[in-house]
């Protein structure tokens, strides 16, 4: 991308940007109430005094610890069963059906249902490894059955050993797959572990405080803290996408 297009970018984003604030103050104006649609300028003046207090630089940790947590172990878990499935036909046949179980049963559902089972400050995390799971696993089974068979016959007519194989065919053929469920997942289970915050309430976390601010009608709160949760998904978002491009050596889209 040259200077030119990327300043270009840069100039629409920022029109784009001015433009939905206009249409927000306007909005404002038109409501004429600061508890159901405040002022941008009330939200801001309001995340400036929450950035100040250290009750809410603990909840955005432990918010970023219990999705991190989720996310590494979702992928761990994710890879594994992926590759593990790939192999053994009825342990595939088992696993795709829970899978296919996950994906369609609402995330609200799960959190409800665990609620019973698992302390408030561990659900979200969970909730996080049970919806970013699937993407990984997914992608691991595609990226095995993608394996030019050509690649293995020739692995096998060459007697190539097992260390080699790995390395030369079957981590080739994974790395797209493996980069893209991992960039992909991010977004959804930052998503779900702020959504379970928000049904668990645990005693420190970003979704706590936006279920505080709903109940006590603090709606400035309340919109500075999902503009939190969209800035930070954002921040994340684009540095695992970078670290994941760094690693793979082209784009990641």
């Amino acid at each position: 991308m040259t200077s030119g297009t990327r300043q270009n970018r840069i100039i629409t984003k920022l029109l784009i940007i001015t433009f939905l604030l206009f249409l927000w103050e306007i909005s404002c104006r038109v409501f004429d109430t600061q508890v159901y649609f405040p002022s941008f300028f009330v939200i801001l003046k309001t995340l400036l005094k929450l950035v100040l207090l250290k009750e809410f630089w603990i909840s955005v940790l432990f918010s970023l610890m219990r999705v991190f947590i989720g996310f590494i172990l979702a992928m761990l878990f994710g890879f594994i069963l992926g590759i593990v499935c790939s192999y053994v036909k009825l342990i595939e046949d088992i696993v795709s059906f829970i899978m296919v179980i996950v994906k369609s049963t609402p995330v609200v559902s799960f959190i409800i249902l665990f609620l019973m089972w698992i302390k408030t400050d561990y659900l979200p995390a969970f909730t996080c490894i049970l919806m970013s799971m699937p993407i990984m696993y997914e992608n691991v089974m595609m990226g095995i059955r993608s394996i030019d068979k050509k690649l293995v016959e020739v692995s096998i007519v060459y007697k190539i050993n097992k260390l080699s194989y790995i390395k030369k065919v079957i981590i080739p053929s994974l790395k797209p797959f493996v980069f893209s469920a991992i960039v992909s997942s991010f977004g959804i289970g930052w998503k779900s572990c702020i959504a379970a915050e928000v049904i668990a309430r645990p005693h420190f976390g970003i979704g706590t405080k936006l279920y505080d601010s709903k109940v006590y009608l603090e709606t400035p709160s309340l919109f500075a803290y999902t503009f939190v949760v969209i800035i930070l998904s954002y921040m994340f978002e684009k540095i695992i996408k970078s670290f994941a491009k760094s690693l793979k050596g082209e784009g990641v889209k």
